[in-house]
């Protein structure tokens, strides 16, 4: 089988030696949500801001009118909250005369996120410490052992650890026919005890004992075959105690945090809770389909309980190398941080060392201090301040019901790795992961500041049939043309931070292109959010800062100004970041990609998404194909260069103005598309 890919655009293509199409197949393509602006080549200098004392009578102080009109529906959640419980009610933003509006914050958080991808400025809102985590192959694994909690983490110290023997993954479990006469009751790390085994060394008669030998390990239904039984793992109790180091702890800690159930939305829907129902439909190739309860297991967190059931890896003296919360989980091998495949663009953290736009909106101290150090000073505060864009009229807000969203994750290599053609070994980990042979010496950087396209509405963002009522959220939006007026005030700012704040709220200006937008609040890959922003010169003001003293000149012209103000902003940055803005334009640009074409990884034909029957859709919208099969995965042990599963990237962003494909090939199973 021979693999190929064509750059910039990276399109996959599978055929074998004959030039027919192969096992994989391909059925159309599709435009991926989001890309990346690279990051200049040359980290942005950092100095001391010139302070508020207005020592300088030349500086600026004003104050912007702005106009907003929402080009899609806008989402702005997390306000009205009913007092009886402080949860948001889903309507939109409004204040207490009934104004509808949008916050100060979010406004600014959207013209900062700009700013600091035209000034080539510091990673503001980015983890330095975040290295992924990634699910396990599913195997066989005869030296992991199942232990239970004795004394929960406290302080800081990781929990106590009691161990269980060695057991069989292959006999020692539980069949579904025994847990059913429980009839969903059952919890996992209840102890029992094993009153008989059959011929093939699997217990077949079992009785609940608080004080019974061995320990039930219930676990998620999601991933297991539906043809195939659900077993539950036992083991026998034994009385040696783990050692669990601080390091491996710390691991497990950061690992815990990337799971399904520490997603925001499941956190807030069920709150303090520590199990979950397991519910599993077994349908067998011969026989009806059934939907058993088998019990309660606990859900992933960092808060592990007494009589908890957890699987470990164990060395010599019972000490502990690795812990998890499935016999298969999840590990973490590289040892290279965020923040270090992006040097030079750490959050600023003094006062006295910042980046243009920690200069201008300001700096918070990212670092975690020691109590003795807490008394020191290093955040900055801002000189722009962001009040409430107001309606300009009557707003009804529109209630939709969204799909689910997870959180972004870096550790998806496809995406947002700077990657390097390197063959793949079997064995070893996909080159997708952090950590895997394609880091090499030098460890892969990050591919940039991520940017969702502006890109028309196309059906993804409603929820689908096959999204259950747990995984949908339902929400109120401003619908599409509402309009609002904001005033941003500045203080004792120079003409070049002047000229960036004017680039950043009027892009089409600075960037030569038209019709650019920016990005409000949230549901930005589903469409919503996008708007258009203009400052309205005539009703703003700028005076020098002396003014307010009686020193120097007063009002000066900004209408007359504008267009030097933005000259000079570009002429205090170096190069290597201005030759980025033309990427900069093609990411707020409505048409550079196909709205209809975009849509997180499919898993059939387009034809399935608009053919109206659910399973279809469901099957569109599975997306697990292309990212197995785009992973850099080998598992086949072929010829050298030849691999199972390519390593795929997401398009480059190129300066090229005839260069905008972005498209990339839906991958199906094989089987399901005729070549």
């Amino acid at each position: 089988m021979v693999v190929y890919g064509t750059a910039p655009d990276l399109a996959l293509r599978f055929f074998d030696g004959s030039g027919a199409l192969g096992r994989h197949c391909l059925s159309g393509q599709f435009v991926n949500p989001y890309t990346f602006v690279p990051l200049p080549a040359v980290p942005p200098e950092r100095s001391g801001p010139r302070g508020h004392s207005g020592e300088d009578p030349e500086l600026l102080t004003g104050k912007l009118s702005v106009r907003i009109k929402a080009v899609s529906p806008l989402l702005i959640r997390g306000f009205n909250k009913r007092k009886r419980d402080d949860v948001a009610d889903g309507r939109i933003p409004m204040r207490p005369d009934g104004t509808p509006f949008i916050p100060g914050s979010s406004l600014k958080g959207a013209v900062r996120s700009l700013h600091e991808t035209l000034t080539g400025s510091c990673l503001r809102v980015f983890d330095t410490d975040f290295v992924p985590s990634y699910r396990e192959s599913v195997l066989p694994r005869r030296q992991r052992r199942m232990a239970v909690v004795t004394a929960p983490p406290k302080d800081g110290r990781p929990p106590e650890i009691r161990l269980c023997h060695s057991g069989d993954s292959r006999k020692h479990r539980v069949h579904q026919d025994i847990l059913r006469q429980y009839k969903g009751e059952l919890v996992s790390g209840q102890r029992l005890n094993v009153l008989s085994w059959d011929k093939k060394g699997s217990p077949d008669k079992i009785e609940l004992s608080e004080y019974g030998d061995w320990v039930l390990f219930l676990s998620d239904s999601g991933a297991r075959e539906k043809d195939k039984a659900y077993r539950a793992h036992i083991r026998k109790l034994s009385q040696d105690m783990g050692v669990l180091d601080d390091d491996v702890w710390s691991t497990f800690l950061r690992v815990v945090e990337e799971t399904d159930d520490r997603r925001t939305a499941q956190r807030e829907r069920y709150g303090d809770e520590t199990t979950a129902d397991v519910f599993f439909e077994y349908a067998p190739a011969k026989g009806k389909a059934e939907y058993l309860h088998i019990g309660r297991r606990y859900r992933a967190s960092p808060h592990l309980v007494p009589g908890q059931p957890v699987w470990v890896d164990v060395t010599g003296l019972n000490r502990i190398s690795w812990i998890g919360l499935a016999m298969n989980w999840r590990h973490a091998k590289s040892r290279t941080s965020a923040g270090q495949r992006a040097t030079g663009y750490e959050p600023c953290a003094k006062s006295t060392e910042l980046c243009p736009s920690c200069r201008l909106f300001g700096s918070i101290d990212p670092n975690e201090r020691a109590p003795e150090e807490r008394a020191v000073q290093s955040a900055y505060r801002g000189h722009v301040r962001f009040g409430d864009a107001l309606a300009q009229h009557a707003v009804t807000g529109e209630e939709v019901t969204l799909p689910p969203m997870g959180a972004p994750h870096p550790g998806a290599g496809q995406a947002y790795l700077d990657n390097r053609q390197v063959a793949a070994t079997a064995g070893d980990p996909p080159l997708r992961e952090w950590g895997s042979s394609a880091d090499g010496r030098t460890p892969r950087r990050l591919r940039g500041r991520k940017h969702y396209w502006q890109a028309e509405r196309n059906g993804r963002e409603k929820a689908r049939e096959h999204h259950s009522a747990e995984m949908v959220t339902t929400a109120h939006v401003f619908p599409e043309g509402t309009e609002f007026r904001a005033t941003i005030t500045f203080v004792d700012i120079d003409e070049a931070q002047l000229g960036g704040l004017l680039a950043t709220l009027s892009p089409s200006t600075a960037l030569d292109a038209p019709d650019l937008r920016v990005h409000i609040g949230g549901g930005k890959p589903l469409g919503f959010g996008q708007c258009g922003i203009e400052v309205d010169l005539e009703h703003s003001e700028l005076d020098r800062s002396g003014s307010r003293y009686g020193v120097g000149g007063g009002v000066r012209d900004l209408e007359a100004e504008a267009d030097a103000l933005v000259e000079s902003f570009r002429s205090s940055l170096n190069a290597e970041v201005t030759d980025l803005w033309p990427l900069v334009a093609k990411v707020l640009n409505p048409e550079t990609v196909p709205g209809d074409l975009v849509w997180y990884p499919p898993g059939a034909e387009w034809a399935k998404r608009h053919s109206g029957n659910p399973d279809d859709v469901k099957e569109f919208d599975d997306g697990f194909e292309f990212w197995k099969r785009t992973s850099g995965a080998s598992t086949s042990g072929e010829a050298k260069g030849v691999s199972d599963s390519p390593l795929v990237s997401l398009p480059h962003l190129t300066k090229d103005a005839s260069e905008t494909n972005q498209a990339m090939d839906i991958v199906v199973k094989s089987g399901e598309q005729d070549a």
